[in-house]
């Protein structure tokens, strides 16, 4: 599982993220985007005359309906984007908290990420894995029972 890796995992999203790709950053550490990105709960295709799975019955899912309610606080919104296929733009991305930082081009992205990276690795490897397991386990626990932990 991709939120289990050892190191932190950083997603740099360009342009659409749709279906499985909102699975895969779900469980990324730290998500960063271009200004032109956008994030689609549910779809099966980027073609704008595309099915969307909950127009045809189907429910499929790897990790995004559980992950993103605790990712951006809200199940209102999460239900929204998930009943409708909505298309998240990315300054409502970072306004929720699915990303934390939103860059004006692909380039500015991809250095931005490049640094976070750089900066996360001058850290020590074994507070920076401690770090990371003790926030996965805080984000599913109680604050006494992470405090034990």
């Amino acid at each position: 599982m991709l939120e289990k890796c050892p190191k932190p995992v950083i997603a740099a999203v360009h342009g659409a993220c749709i279906g499985g790709g909102v699975d895969l950053v779900s469980a990324c550490d730290i998500r960063y985007c271009s200004q032109d990105a956008w994030f689609q709960v549910k779809t099966d295709s980027v073609s704008p005359n595309a099915t969307q799975e909950v127009d045809i019955g189907l429910a499929a899912d790897v990790g995004t309906l559980q992950r993103l309610p605790k990712i951006v606080g809200s199940q209102s919104l999460v239900n929204e984007l998930a009943f409708t296929a909505r298309k998240m733009m990315a300054p409502e991305a970072q306004s929720c908290g699915l990303v934390s930082r939103v860059f004006p081009d692909k380039a500015a992205l991809l250095q931005g990420a490049l640094e976070l990276a750089a900066a996360i690795a001058a850290r020590s490897p074994v507070a920076v894995q401690g770090t990371k397991v003790n926030l996965l386990y805080s984000r599913d626990h109680s604050v006494p029972d992470s405090l034990r932990y």
